[in-house]
Formats: C-alpha cells, structure tokens, sequence
C-alpha cells in the first residue's frame, strides 16, 4: 500500500508502481491532485466560517514588480562601477545582461511550477514536492541563513552611511542599533503588497543617489581621484584581471540578481501567479538598464580609481547627499530581502493553522516574534563576526547563485518529465535544456571558487590585521 503523506495541498505518494497519469510523477515520489487539494494554502482557508479571514493574494503584476525592484535596484548598484572595473567594460556588460537574462528565465521556471503545483509557497516548498523532506530542509535553512545574512549586511551597510553622514558623531554601535530597530518596525507588516509605497521610495532614492555620484565624478576634477600622478584610465577588455577579479566580479552580480529566492514568495501574493513573469521582467529590464548605465559611466570617470560602494569617490558634500539617499534604500531593501525569509518561517510554523490567515493578534504576534527575531541574530553577527562581509560572500555562494540560477533548472528538469515530453525537442526546448544545463554547471563552478576567494580574504585581513574587536565603536 502507498505511504501517503499530505503536505499543504498536495498529497505526497511513496509507490514505485504508481502510474503515469496526469499529475503524478513517473519516479518514486507522485503528486496527486484532487480538487480539494488545487489551491494553494491561502485559498485553502479563503472559505472560513468563523469570518477571521485576511486576503494575502492582493497585488497585481506592476505592484509584485515595484516590490520585487526594491530588492532588484539597492545599494548593490554601486558596487557595478568596481564590476566593470575587474571585468572591462565589454566584459561587464556582457555578464551584467547575460546573467540578468538567465535570471528572468529562471524566474518565468518557478513561475510555471508555481502554476503547477500552487501549494508551492517558496523554494523550499519546490525542494518539497521534487526531492522530499531534506530537499525542504537545506532549501529552506539556505533561506533563512541568506535573509539573516541580507539583515546584518544591511545593519553594518546602515551603520556605515549614518557614520559618513554625521562625520563620526557617535559610537557605531548605537547607529547600528537605530538602523536595526527602523528595520524592525517596517518589517511588521505581514504583506508584501502593502511595501509597494515604501519600494517605490527606496528605488527612487537609490537611482538618484547613484546619479549623483555618476554627475559627481563626470565633472569634479580628475585632481579629486588621482594618486602618484597616474592619470585615471580604464579598459573595454580588463586583460590583467586575475581569476580572483574575475569570480569576485561575479559573485557579486549573482548576489544582486539573488532576489530571484522570492519569486515564489511574491507569486504565492499576487491575484494571478503566472503574472509574476510580467513583474520579474519589469525587473530585470529596470535593474539591467541602471546596473549598466552606473557601472560604464562611473567606472569611465574613475578608471582604476573605482570604489566600492562608488559613494566614496566624490567630495564629502556630494557623498554625504548621497549616503541620505541611500540610507533609505539600505533600510527597506533589507526589510524586502528579510521579509522573504520571515514569511517562510510564518507559512512553515502555521501552514496548517486558521492563524496562517488570521488578522487576530495572537496571529501578529507570530509575525512580529518572527521579524524581531530575525534582525536581532543579523544585528548580533553584524557586530561579532569581524570577516562578515566575507562570511555573506560565502552564503552567497552557497545559496544565492543556486536560487536564482541553478535550482530553477531542476524545475524546468522536472515539470519537462512530468508532462511526458522528454527533455528535447524543437529549437526552443533545445536551447532552454542548453541553458538549464548551463545554469547548473555555473552555480556548481562558482560555489568553491566564491568559497575560495572569501576564505582568501579572510586570510589576507588577519595577516593585515584589519580586523576590529566585536561590538567596538
């Protein structure tokens, strides 16, 4: 008899001999689909007596668009001019593009299995119903680990723009906690359509402050950036790039296009899920156009003078207009990325309970524990951990790549086998199963080297000693 195991809305099938039609899988593990079980969880409890109901599934594709370009376009855009700087101008290009068009095809991936399967709520929900239980397990700490990760670096990058601003008026300390506990308060909204004001302030504060600086160091003079007398130059082909330059340049793009981990998150709070390709590709066109334009033109201004974040590279007024600027993003970016790993923790604690969609306290309160909870851990490794920056260079590797390139190819894996059409096929299916197979090979190749290049840096700045004591003003 079938070891039967119902999970969400799907019913999960043991049964080597189970058969072939629609909707199971043809391997050990099947789905079957009743119509009790075709909506996602949300929809489950849609039709509640008890009248405690709260509508998640609000936004629409421009609003899940604006939402998801808050974490697409962050500080992360200024760290493009030091990309192009390691990788030329062509090479940076040619990567920033080719990888944001990979990115969208993953996306328009978890879109479709997202279509079929609607219990899918997040990526550990996809791991679920592909690889069982551990696939749901390390997909899931990957999320968690990476939101946590995302909430520290946002507290450091938070500290670090207050400090520039008020020219070291107080301890660091205390302005790590502020930007913590701002964090904190606009994390306690449950749902992600109610960001989309937030979103559209942060987006437009980054790409002012990023233009800022791009006027600022067009026009200043050369005098501002050049050391030694060496004139500033810079290069379409970077030819003396090492392959640290090299795996460091893109680690950082795939860190950036790393946002993709949400994309069943907002999916699963849209009115239409499959719109959600339409938002992703608002995105990546917005987040593509500004990472190029940024990139080229500061890189151009600065040559081999390039920082990263590029904010240094301009007079203290102008950075300093900047830093305000970007203090914003800083904050509701994070609270985005962070919130992805919070609602997974929310579906995963109360999936099966009426407080999953409860606009009671006691449902709040879960909610509010959760976020708290989450800040306070990044806050703490924000300040313990003196490599940290390192450290998030490693969980990028080890997850950031993989959710937003590699994993997304066993669902099209997947959703090929199910449907009985094999991997091959026309021209189409052709070049997505050679893209697949690419995006797989990349994540597997980036993983060490990323890996490699960290612990190499974390080598490097003990030998310096440029490592400062936990919890130190």
């Amino acid at each position: 008899m079938a070891d039967i195991e119902k999970r969400g809305d799907a019913v999960l099938v043991d049964d080597d001999n189970f058969g072939t039609e629609t909707g199971s899988l043809k391997a050990n593990r099947a789905i079957v689909t009743a119509p009790e079980f075709e909506q996602d969880i949300f929809a489950a409890q849609a039709n509640r007596d008890d009248g405690d109901y709260v509508e998640f599934r609000t936004m629409g594709w421009v609003q899940a668009g604006l939402v998801a370009l808050a974490e697409g376009i962050a500080l992360g855009t200024l760290s493009f001019p030091s990309i192009f700087m390691r990788l030329g101008i062509f090479g940076g290009v040619i990567a920033t593009v080719g990888l944001g068009a990979l990115a969208w095809l993953a996306a328009s991936w978890m879109v479709d299995f997202k279509r079929r399967f609607p219990a899918t709520m997040n990526y550990a929900d996809a791991a679920f119903v592909i690889y069982g239980k551990w696939g749901y397990r390390i997909c899931a700490f990957g999320m968690v680990a990476k939101s946590i990760g995302l909430a520290a670096s946002h507290v450091l990058a938070g500290k670090i723009a207050l400090n520039n601003m008020s020219e070291n008026a107080t301890c660091q300390l205390v302005f790590s906690i502020v930007t913590m506990v701002i964090s904190v308060l606009l994390s306690l909204q449950r749902h992600f359509g109610k960001l989309t004001i937030i979103s559209i302030i942060s987006v437009t504060c980054i790409v002012t402050a990023s233009f800022i600086t791009v006027i600022a160091t067009g026009v200043q003079p050369d005098a501002h950036l050049i050391k030694n007398g060496k004139p500033i130059v810079w290069y379409t082909f970077n030819r003396d790039a090492t392959l640290s330059d090299v795996i460091g340049a893109l680690t950082n793009i795939c860190f950036t296009y790393g946002g993709g981990m949400a994309c069943f998150t907002f999916a699963s709070e849209m009115k239409n899920p499959n719109d959600f390709k339409k938002s992703y590709a608002l995105v990546q066109i917005g987040s593509v156009i500004v990472y190029v334009l940024v990139g080229c033109l500061i890189y151009v201004f600065g040559g081999q003078y390039t920082t990263s974040p590029a904010l240094t590279m301009t007079s203290h007024p102008v950075s300093t207009t900047a830093y305000a600027l970007a203090y914003v993003t800083i904050i509701v970016s994070g609270v985005v990325a962070v919130n992805v790993g919070a609602k997974l923790l929310y579906v995963m604690w109360l999936r099966d309970s009426p407080l999953l969609t409860s606009g009671s306290w006691k449902a709040q309160l879960w909610w509010i524990g959760i976020v708290i909870g989450m800040w306070i851990i990044g806050w703490v490794l924000a300040e313990l951990i003196p490599f940290f920056n390192s450290l998030l260079t490693i969980v990028s590797s080890l997850f950031s790549t993989w959710f937003a390139f590699g994993l997304a190819s066993f669902l099209w894996f997947h959703l090929r086998k199910i449907s009985g059409k094999g991997l091959t096929g026309g021209w189409l299916i052709n070049s997505l199963l050679i893209a697949a197979v690419f995006m797989i090979i990349f994540s597997t190749a980036i993983t060490p080297l990323g890996i490699y290049s960290a612990i190499d840096t974390i080598i490097a700045g003990y030998r310096k000693g440029s490592y400062s004591h936990p919890f130190q003003c």
